[in-house]
């Protein structure tokens, strides 16, 4: 009898021993990790040129496997903190802060997509997790749009409604893995021009983004101005117009005036280095 009792106490020793074994092994380590944000040549925070973005994407990859990914906006608590849990080991993260509306994303192609796009910046990071590294990571996120900027300097006739912009080709997403722009488009944008305006001389002024990349870039753009009805009171063809990330293009002139509307075009860089070209 007390050869069978001990026989027991070993299985049952050993059956204990496989589960804490278990156990240990399922055991996953983990940290939550801070990023202290900046977007480029702009004061501390998610803000540019005095406006505030309204969304920020953060996405995490472990060996080319997307992992986790967090969208963030100013009336969650997180947006003045945002944090993420990250797994022990080396991650590739990418950061996206945009001012863009209705944003769609992609996970498949690992893009988003905007129906209007704004100003928009991006970063990719590099961290390693483990017990020894930092609890907070800096990222510093650049501009990755372009803006065409549109000055009419002839007088504002009265009736005018809208003013549409169309570029032959226009960019409305991002692929948040390489930075580079997507969603190519031959559509613009209609711009409601207030009834103050009219009358005016030189303070209608109007503005379009979209993506591009670091390489300079041209589209023709038609611009053209309508009343109440959808009559046109003025139009300009501009051929081969330049466009480049993190730059401005100044196109001003004449467009209601004379049946041959003229307008200049100027590469202003305010965001970056200064390119002039006369048109």
């Amino acid at each position: 009898m007390k050869m069978m009792m001990a026989a027991a106490l070993v299985v049952l020793t050993g059956c204990s021993k496989e589960v804490i074994e278990e156990q240990e092994v399922a055991t996953r380590q983990a940290k939550t990790v801070g990023f202290s944000l900046d977007v480029d040549d702009a004061t501390r925070g998610l803000a540019a040129n005095g406006a505030e973005m309204t969304d920020l994407f953060i996405y995490d990859r472990i060996g080319g496997d997307d992992k986790r990914s967090e969208h963030i906006t100013p009336d969650m608590t997180a947006w003045n903190a945002p944090s993420m849990l990250l797994d022990y080991g080396s991650h590739s993260l990418y950061f996206v802060a945009s001012r863009g509306a209705g944003a769609d994303e992609d996970d498949t192609y690992h893009t988003i997509a905007w129906t209007k796009p704004s100003d928009t910046f991006w970063a990719t990071k590099a961290a390693t997790v483990n017990d020894a590294s930092s609890e907070t990571v800096a990222v510093t996120l650049e501009r990755v749009v372009t803006r065409l900027k549109i000055s009419v300097t002839d007088e504002v006739p009265t009736g005018i409604a809208k003013v549409a912009i169309e570029p032959a080709t226009w960019y409305y997403g991002l692929n948040y893995i390489t930075g580079e722009p997507v969603e190519p488009k031959a559509e613009g944008f209609t711009i409601t021009i207030p009834i103050s305006y009219a009358g005016t001389t030189g303070q209608l002024v109007m503005s379009v983004f979209g993506f591009s990349s670091a390489t300079e870039w041209t589209t023709d753009v038609m611009v053209t101005a309508y009343d109440a009805n959808d009559e046109v009171l003025g139009q300009v063809a501009l051929d081969d117009v330049p466009f480049k990330r993190n730059r401005t293009t100044e196109v001003s002139g004449r467009l209601f005036s004379g049946a041959a509307a003229t307008f200049d075009i100027t590469l202003n860089d305010e965001w970056l280095e200064p390119v002039q070209m006369e048109w």
